[in-house]
Protein backbone atom coordinates (compact mmCIF):
# COMPACT_ATOMS: atom_id res chain seq x y z
CA UNK A 1 0.00 0.00 0.00
CA UNK A 2 3.01 2.02 -0.77
CA UNK A 3 -0.16 4.43 -2.33
CA UNK A 4 -1.55 5.40 1.13
CA UNK A 5 2.07 6.15 2.70
CA UNK A 6 2.26 8.54 -0.19
CA UNK A 7 -0.92 10.31 1.06
CA UNK A 8 0.80 10.55 4.47
CA UNK A 9 -0.66 7.82 5.90
CA UNK A 10 1.59 4.91 8.57
CA UNK A 11 1.03 1.63 6.85
CA UNK A 12 2.09 -1.74 8.02
CA UNK A 13 1.63 -4.26 5.75
CA UNK A 14 0.95 -8.22 6.20
CA UNK A 15 2.44 -10.59 4.23
CA UNK A 16 -0.30 -13.75 4.85
CA UNK A 17 -3.51 -13.88 7.07
CA UNK A 18 -1.64 -15.16 10.32
CA UNK A 19 0.65 -12.19 10.25
CA UNK A 20 -2.33 -9.52 9.58
CA UNK A 21 -3.95 -11.08 12.79
CA UNK A 22 -0.16 -10.37 14.96
CA UNK A 23 -0.18 -7.21 13.83
CA UNK A 24 -3.73 -5.99 14.43
CA UNK A 25 -3.31 -7.62 17.72
CA UNK A 26 -0.22 -5.99 18.48
CA UNK A 27 -1.21 -2.55 17.87
CA UNK A 28 -4.76 -1.81 16.98
CA UNK A 29 -5.06 0.26 13.48
CA UNK A 30 -6.94 2.52 12.80
CA UNK A 31 -8.06 0.79 9.60
CA UNK A 32 -7.66 -2.66 8.07
CA UNK A 33 -7.04 -3.63 4.60
CA UNK A 34 -7.12 -6.94 3.33
CA UNK A 35 -7.10 -8.70 0.17
CA UNK A 36 -9.85 -11.51 0.11
CA UNK A 37 -7.17 -14.22 -0.90
CA UNK A 38 -4.22 -14.09 1.24
CA UNK A 39 -2.24 -17.33 2.47
CA UNK A 40 -2.53 -19.44 5.40
CA UNK A 41 -5.68 -17.73 6.28
CA UNK A 42 -7.92 -15.71 3.72
CA UNK A 43 -9.34 -11.74 3.97
CA UNK A 44 -12.58 -13.67 5.22
CA UNK A 45 -11.18 -15.10 8.54
CA UNK A 46 -9.42 -12.92 9.24
CA UNK A 47 -11.95 -10.46 8.96
CA UNK A 48 -14.24 -12.80 11.40
CA UNK A 49 -11.37 -12.58 13.58
CA UNK A 50 -11.43 -8.93 13.92
CA UNK A 51 -14.66 -9.00 14.38
CA UNK A 52 -14.99 -11.32 16.88
CA UNK A 53 -12.92 -9.73 19.26
CA UNK A 54 -14.78 -6.85 22.04
CA UNK A 55 -11.28 -5.00 21.71
CA UNK A 56 -10.72 -4.64 18.39
CA UNK A 57 -14.60 -4.95 16.40
CA UNK A 58 -14.63 -0.86 15.88
CA UNK A 59 -11.82 -1.05 13.84
CA UNK A 60 -13.39 -0.71 10.13
CA UNK A 61 -11.90 -3.48 7.93
CA UNK A 62 -11.77 -2.83 4.06
CA UNK A 63 -12.00 -6.20 1.95
CA UNK A 64 -9.94 -5.35 -1.22
CA UNK A 65 -10.27 -8.08 -4.14
CA UNK A 66 -8.77 -8.55 -7.52
CA UNK A 67 -11.90 -10.24 -8.73
CA UNK A 68 -15.62 -9.95 -8.93
CA UNK A 69 -17.90 -11.50 -6.98
CA UNK A 70 -20.93 -10.65 -5.39
CA UNK A 71 -21.11 -13.79 -3.22
CA UNK A 72 -17.90 -12.98 -1.72
CA UNK A 73 -18.71 -9.51 -1.24
CA UNK A 74 -21.99 -10.33 0.37
CA UNK A 75 -20.33 -12.51 2.63
CA UNK A 76 -17.44 -9.62 3.61
CA UNK A 77 -20.73 -6.81 4.69
CA UNK A 78 -22.51 -9.48 6.45
CA UNK A 79 -19.83 -10.41 8.31
CA UNK A 80 -18.75 -6.19 9.45
CA UNK A 81 -16.41 -4.99 6.46
CA UNK A 82 -17.22 -1.13 6.15
CA UNK A 83 -16.55 -1.55 2.72
CA UNK A 84 -15.37 -3.40 -0.75
CA UNK A 85 -13.29 -2.49 -3.03
CA UNK A 86 -12.09 -3.83 -6.17
CA UNK A 87 -8.54 -3.36 -7.44
CA UNK A 88 -9.14 -2.95 -11.15
CA UNK A 89 -11.65 0.20 -10.31
CA UNK A 90 -9.47 2.06 -8.02
CA UNK A 91 -7.73 5.09 -8.90
CA UNK A 92 -5.33 7.09 -6.71
CA UNK A 93 -7.81 9.85 -6.26
CA UNK A 94 -10.54 7.61 -5.33
CA UNK A 95 -7.78 5.03 -3.20
CA UNK A 96 -6.74 8.28 -0.85
CA UNK A 97 -10.68 9.75 -0.42
CA UNK A 98 -12.14 6.11 0.88
CA UNK A 99 -9.52 5.69 2.96
CA UNK A 100 -9.82 9.47 4.25
CA UNK A 101 -13.35 9.18 4.71
CA UNK A 102 -13.31 6.05 7.14
CA UNK A 103 -10.64 7.50 9.17
CA UNK A 104 -9.67 10.69 8.29
CA UNK A 105 -7.06 12.77 6.82
CA UNK A 106 -3.33 11.69 7.81
CA UNK A 107 -1.80 13.45 10.20
CA UNK A 108 1.07 15.62 9.34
Amino acid sequence: MRLLRNFGYEVESAYDGEAALEAVWARPPDLVILDVMMPKLDGLDVLARIKGDAARADVPVVMFSARHDPEVKEMALQRGAADFWLKAAFDFNELRNRTAALVGAPNG
